[in-house]
């Protein structure tokens, strides 16, 4: 399962949380239909380090990447 996005997340109903579990609205459980889209952030201060991070992941030269840097005034 994907954690990627709050469709995979819910929060437990008060009965669940203190343990007493039981049935849900119908389709509240559905699986939600697969994006392989993710966003990540990583904190870097060169676009080089970024680089040499992405060179670390498994299967990065089939991905598609795109890269978007936000740059912050020193304090």
């Amino acid at each position: 399962m994907s954690w990627n996005c709050s469709k995979h997340r819910r929060t437990l109903c008060k009965q669940c949380s203190e343990g007493i579990p039981h049935e849900h609205a119908h389709g509240e459980d559905a699986a939600p239909e697969w994006n392989p889209h993710r966003t990540v952030g990583i904190a870097a201060t060169s676009f080089e380090e970024i680089a040499a991070i992405l060179d670390r992941v498994p299967g990065i030269e089939k991905m598609e990447v795109e890269i978007s840097l936000e740059l912050e005034a020193p304090a």
